[in-house]
């Protein structure tokens, strides 16, 4: 009798592990998808700063931007790669914060130097990139909705038993690359 009651344990235990597994698979699939439209913007974001820095070669800040704008798109063609893998996405955020300060830069020479003004290619470019910048936060939202439920599932039992067997691991968070002191800077001038 013991040892059908232990059969039986073992048993539910399996198929609670199964399950949870099965469900973890299913919330990394969901971020996974909710990750396309972000990649669409963050490439458009990139041809957009492309244009913008053709444009500016002549300021101080352009070298640091060509450096930071190559990091990024090394990074979003790793994420593209394994978009629901932390990696990927803390190598883009990293990447993000770097460009983040390096626009910001370009900007404040810009306004300085009286590039923008006299521009209206860098006008245009700086709001386009501003209207990306916008899709690209209404876009995080979902994405930021379904990397909560995929890591509150991860801490869930028996998942926390889980995870470390397996290749899911807790997320980070895309919410900062809906801020930045670019942006703020972008409108504090423009």
């Amino acid at each position: 009798m013991t040892t059908t009651a232990l059969g039986v344990l073992l048993a539910l235990l399996l198929f609670w592990a199964v399950g949870a597994h099965n469900r973890l698979v299913r919330l990394n699939h969901v971020v996974a998808a909710c990750h396309e439209p972000i990649d669409a913007q963050l490439r458009l974001r990139q041809q957009v700063l492309q244009q913008l820095l053709q444009m500016s070669r002549s300021l101080e800040p352009a070298a640091a931007l060509a450096a930071s704008v190559a990091a990024m798109q090394g990074a979003i063609d790793a994420l593209a790669q394994r978009p629901s893998a932390a990696a990927p996405l803390e190598r883009v955020l990293k990447a993000h914060r770097q460009l983040d300060l390096s626009l910001a830069e370009l900007w404040v020479c810009a306004q300085l130097s009286q590039h923008a003004g006299s521009d209206p290619a860098f006008a245009q470019a700086a709001q386009a990139l501003d209207h990306v910048q916008d899709r690209l936060t209404l876009l995080i939202e979902p994405h930021q909705s379904s990397v909560s439920a995929f890591n509150q599932a991860v801490q869930e039992w028996p998942a926390r038993l889980l995870v470390p067997l397996s290749s899911l691991k807790p997320l980070p968070s895309l919410q900062p690359l809906a801020q930045g002191v670019a942006a703020q800077a972008w409108r504090a001038f423009g």
